[in-house]
């Protein structure tokens, strides 16, 4: 039976009266520790190249929230967050001897928007300043210092410059730092530079880093994951990038003065693994050049201008995952050469304009986990030739041309855990056809309204499904309970 379903109104979950807000990562975390990960790539490309179960993550720490592990760090600073942003400073879930200066700097974070992130045992491990509604000042980067133990934080502020940023070297467990449209400078990498932990470091817009003062980058010990989206790197950056020994990770999606020139010098980044390019810069002589980077394993190409004949130069790489978006070159005939990624175990296509008729090329990749295909014009034709991926266990079709009918082949993949149908053509009678899958976790069926409460009963009797999505359809909210 349904035990535990919940239904997301507003991406935001409650601890008492008042609601916590969470990062992605920290909703994918509470769906772990409801039973109900499975294989979960849930960032989008688009977002920014700090570690996420999409890509192939850096070697984890013993520890595995790579966090101290003495006793004081034992405690529920869950409960901490929740009882001060309840302005229940009395609770008894607040110690006596707790740190006026990190009381404040939960408060702090609250009163800008962001949002916090622990892991399994309630320790705080995150911090989210980068979000929409989030608005961020230098001056506000003092407090976060109080989080000694912080591993991830991400900061969106175009206030703060090296003299704000360079207090945070003081957060010497901090092992993924985005800086996103910052002042920083190389002065303020070099301070930064002490950080032996930190392995990812997105620097998303920060436009006063020229190439010289990517050189600094060379002294981060442990660095493997670098974003750069939106830089003002030339091809003679990369060069400077080339020192980064452990480099595995590169994100040049929107660095404009990068040329085809100088993505032939990724050839040389041996330990170069992961890659997202993406501009209109990026046509079909740069797929040539990217072919020659051989140990490649995972490929993001996004707004490029390239075509089906373009992309077929890359049929020999070695990737894992792929993801395509917003390449409106490229059409139904480029998926012989996807079925020749025999290691292929993640695709992902967006906003491209294809119908799904070549999807049998996809049964060659034995080992194909998770398929995305959103805001394509896949209808429920194309979906028979799904039987043939035995591995398939996330599946993706929102916004496409699915309706009822097509719910019926999808019916048909028992091994299938995660399902979304977000804004599709589906009723009532389609949803029965889901019935069969008992293996499904994670699901949804937002914005297509012709669903009600008449459905309900069919996702009740799906014995592991624990987390769902019903926004946007005529369900009654106490109809699932």
């Amino acid at each position: 039976m349904l035990a535990a379903i919940e239904q997301k109104i507003a991406g935001q979950s409650r601890q008492g009266g008042r609601p916590v807000r969470y990062p992605a990562a920290a909703l994918v975390l509470l769906a772990a520790l409801a039973g109900c990960r499975g294989d979960d790539p849930t960032a989008e490309p688009s977002g920014p190249p700090i570690s996420t179960s999409e890509q192939p993550k850096a070697p984890t720490d013993p520890d595995p929230e790579g966090m101290p592990s003495d006793e004081s760090l034992s405690v529920d600073q869950r409960a901490w967050v929740q009882a001060i942003l309840d302005d229940d400073a009395a609770a008894d879930t607040l110690p006596s001897d707790l740190d006026p200066a990190w009381v404040e700097a939960v408060q702090r974070v609250d009163q800008v928007g962001g949002s916090f992130e622990f892991d399994a045992n309630g320790r705080l491990v995150g911090i989210d300043l980068a979000g929409g509604r989030v608005t961020v000042r230098g001056a506000d980067l003092q407090h976060l210092v109080a989080f000694e133990d912080l591993r991830r934080l991400r900061i969106s502020s175009s206030d703060a410059g090296s003299e704000q940023i360079a207090p945070l070297a003081s957060l010497s467990q901090l092992r993924e730092l985005a800086l996103n449209n910052s002042k920083i400078d190389a002065d303020g990498l070099r301070e930064l530079s002490v950080l032996e932990h930190l392995v990812a470091l997105d620097l998303q817009r920060s436009i006063h880093l020229q190439d010289e003062s990517l050189a600094v980058l060379a002294d981060f010990p442990s660095l493997e994951e670098l974003g750069l989206v939106e830089g003002v790197i030339t091809d003679a950056g990369l060069d400077r990038l080339q020192r980064i020994r452990r480099l595995r990770r590169l994100d040049l999606r929107a660095c404009s003065q990068v040329t085809n020139a100088g993505l032939k010098k990724l050839a040389g980044f041996e330990s170069l693994r992961v890659l997202r390019v993406g501009g209109a810069m990026i046509d079909d002589t740069s797929l040539t050049v990217l072919a020659k980077v051989a140990n490649l394993t995972s490929l993001t190409i996004e707004d490029a201008s390239i075509t089906d004949q373009g992309f077929a130069a890359l049929g020999n790489l070695p990737l894992e995952d792929l993801s395509l978006s917003r390449c409106f070159g490229i059409t139904d005939a480029a998926f012989p050469t996807i079925g020749q990624f025999s290691r292929l175990r993640q695709l992902y296509i967006r906003d491209i304009l294809i119908g799904g008729s070549e999807l049998g090329q996809l049964a060659s990749i034995p080992g194909l986990v998770s398929l995305r295909l959103r805001q394509t014009a896949v209808g429920d034709s194309a979906l028979d030739a799904l039987a043939d991926l035995p591995a398939l266990r996330r599946l993706e079709l929102a916004q496409t041309w699915i309706t009822d009918e097509g719910l019926a082949s999808i019916g048909r993949l028992h091994r299938l855990n995660h399902l979304d149908l977000e804004d599709n053509q589906l009723s009532d009678a389609g949803v029965q056809h889901l019935g069969s899958l008992l293996e499904l976790q994670r699901l949804s069926l937002a914005e297509n309204p012709a669903i009600t409460d008449a459905a309900l009963p069919w996702l009740r009797a799906l014995p592991k499904l624990r987390d769902i999505d019903l926004r946007g359809t005529s369900t009654k909210r106490t109809g699932i309970f």
